[in-house]
């Protein structure tokens, strides 16, 4: 009897063994395989030609972006840009981008007009310097405030710093706030820059950057605020005599695509195109950084009289600004201070 039970024994296990040793085994290669099979899907990245367009503010910063797209996705996804305010102006670009006309555009103050919080970017003197700014427009801040604008049909794939902004006239040089009393001052569309100039003392005008010069020209506005890159691409210096130094606004622009043009993307499109926006942002960023002394230099040399303004005195007049916004952007505030 237990000669039979040992019998029994023995014919289990080998019938365990013989199981275990016919089940499928999942090699090393084979898992390899695997790992290859996936990673050859994420990067086997459909073809995609998105369509732009900029003015002439934006017509470099838009071939390092899509320089920055092809080397990411290994030229399978490119731009199909209209340079140069082809399409209009930048309100123009804003609602093709909106309606799906334009897959994005790289946008300035306008935006503002359709995404009420990115007005916080205009509170005057906002950012003590251009680290701190850039480093909010990039960061957590940055980031809160593009939350705002799927709503809008738009998604910020980065914002990009331009720099702050200084003022040009043809009247005199601006020292004190009471310097620009009278003056017809061109300001971009948006409600919180209008108030801004007012508050100085100024008469804002609001016009689209692409009518600026013909205005200055012909006399029809005294003078402009704007980041030095601007002054000195759009020539603006043949047509003013002084330039103040005041960095009263940092200045914002960025790239929005249409949200409905994002949602039909791939995850490994939209990753390669949101990396892209951001590497972007970065070399935009030193460029400009290193440039704008040459800038200041060359505006120098092409004749304008330029000087410091009290800070202090302009810092104070826009206080009641602050009072009115400042419980309305509180989040954003606590975060920057």
């Amino acid at each position: 009897m237990k000669i039979w039970h040992f019998c029994l024994l023995l014919l289990g296990v080998g019938l365990l063994l013989f199981s275990v040793g016919c089940a499928p085994e999942t090699s090393e290669a084979d898992q390899e395989s695997e790992e290859i099979e996936e990673v050859g899907e994420k990067t086997d990245v459909e073809e995609l030609v998105l369509r732009s367009a900029t003015d002439a503010s934006g017509d470099e910063w838009i071939h390092i972006f899509k320089q920055e797209l092809e080397k990411h996705s290994d030229g399978k996804i490119t731009v199909d840009n209209y340079p140069g305010g082809q399409l209009g102006s930048f309100s123009d670009m804003l609602d093709q981008t909106r309606d799906g006309s334009l897959d994005f555009y790289m946008h300035g103050s306008e935006v503002a007009t359709v995404v009420d919080d990115f007005l916080f970017f205009d509170l005057p003197f906002l950012f003590e310097d251009r680290d701190q700014a850039f480093n909010s427009i990039t960061g957590t801040v940055g980031k809160k405030i593009a939350e705002k604008f799927p709503e809008r049909n738009l998604r910020v794939l980065t914002f990009l710093d331009a720099g702050f902004r200084q003022i040009t006239n043809s009247a005199r040089p601006i020292v004190t706030p009471s310097d620009l009393e009278g003056l017809r001052i061109r300001t971009p569309v948006t409600d919180l820059r209008v108030k801004t100039f007012e508050t100085f003392g100024a008469m804002a005008t609001p016009m689209d950057v692409s009518e600026l010069y013909t205005a200055l020209s012909q006399g029809a506005v005294d003078g402009q605020e704007n980041p030095l890159f601007i002054i000195k691409l759009f020539s603006f210096y043949e047509v003013q005599d002084y330039l103040s130094l005041s960095n009263h606004v940092y200045s914002v622009n960025g790239i929005v695509m249409n949200e409905d043009k994002w949602q039909e993307l791939s995850t490994e499109q939209q990753n390669i195109i949101k990396a892209a926006a951001e590497e972007s942002a970065k070399i935009i960023y030193q460029e400009n950084v290193d440039e704008d002394n040459e800038r200041l230099e060359y505006l120098k040399e092409m004749g304008l009289q330029v000087n410091e303004v009290d800070y202090e005195a302009f810092v104070e007049i826009v206080e009641p600004i602050w009072d009115e916004y400042r419980d309305q952007w509180a989040e954003y505030l606590d975060i920057i201070e």
